[in-house]
């Protein structure tokens, strides 16, 4: 099954990461914002090693609780020798409460930042989600444009940050 969005994350002066996680930009597939999210991990969990983490977020801004997402997310951490890519796929049902998940047991940090092993290279590291909707309910299909009137809704205009935004008074 083909994915229904890939995103991307090139991560440049990646041996900074353990100090400042990054986010890749905002992507919308099915009317929903996702987002990649990647940091290092050094916790109980991890056995206070250091790990590169991944997690994905859907729709964390909503504050509508009655939507899900369910869908398969497939982690790629890119090696320079693609046959040494490493992979993780796990399934994800994205909701109200439950906006984001990762995998934090990617190889060890140890391992990413050594450019003998072929994930840091040029000074970047690059990793990918690629994301495939399987079902997902209560959440809008298409994002609503109130830029400009709508014909027997739009009852007043609201200005907002230099917006011109055409909306009803009688909701």
């Amino acid at each position: 099954m083909a994915s229904d969005l890939t995103i991307t994350l090139i991560m440049d002066n990646a041996s900074k990461l353990k100090a400042t996680p990054r986010d890749s930009k905002t992507f919308f597939a099915k009317g929903l914002p996702w987002k990649l999210h990647a940091k290092t991990e050094c916790s109980l969990r991890t056995n206070n090693t250091d790990f590169l983490s991944f997690y994905v977020y859907c729709n964390w801004e909503s504050e509508s609780t009655d939507w899900r997402c369910d869908c398969e997310v497939q982690f790629i951490l890119i090696n320079k020798d693609q046959s040494k890519n490493n992979i993780f796929m796990m399934p994800f049902r994205a909701k109200s409460k439950n906006t984001h998940k990762g995998y934090f047991v990617f190889p060890a940090w140890s391992v990413v930042i050594d450019e003998r092993e072929g994930f840091l290279f040029d000074g970047v590291i690059k990793v990918e989600a690629r994301i495939t909707i399987v079902n997902f309910v209560g959440a809008r299909r298409t994002r609503m444009d109130f830029s400009s009137p709508i014909e027997h809704i739009s009852t007043v205009v609201l200005a907002v940050d230099n917006r011109r935004l055409h909306v009803s008074k009688d909701v």
